[in-house]
């Protein structure tokens, strides 16, 4: 259910939306993009529970890419302004501050890190 909110052409179906939050109260909708060319991900949303952690969910974002170096550090940018995201705190402590239009919108790019 969650797949058909949003669209291939990121029109965002809000009657879905809204069912989404009635079924999972629990629950955080949040959609992954990459701002990199080279990240290749293989989902882009997903729909997790309000106490994990960004880094938490970092780690599942890392772990099902498919073409990312060890040497390569990802961060996560949340919302339209591209505000970089604590990953230490709960995705649910920061719904409100990141909300967009019932779910959080983040982003990922990539860092060489050891040169």
């Amino acid at each position: 259910m969650f797949s058909k909110f949003v669209k291939t052409n990121e029109k965002i179906d809000y009657n879905i939306l809204e069912k989404i939050k009635d079924k999972y109260p629990d629950k955080v909708p949040v959609i992954v993009r990459e701002i990199h060319p080279d990240l290749e991900l293989s989902r882009r949303k997903y729909l997790v529970p309000k106490d994990i952690t960004y880094g938490q969910l970092l780690y599942t974002i890392r772990s099902k890419m498919r073409n990312l170096q060890s040497s390569e550090a990802l961060y996560l940018l949340a919302g339209k302004k591209y505000t970089f995201v604590p990953i230490t705190k709960p995705i649910g402590s920061t719904f409100e501050e990141y909300n967009e239009d019932g779910f959080i919108l983040l982003t990922v790019t990539k860092e060489s890190t050891f040169g």
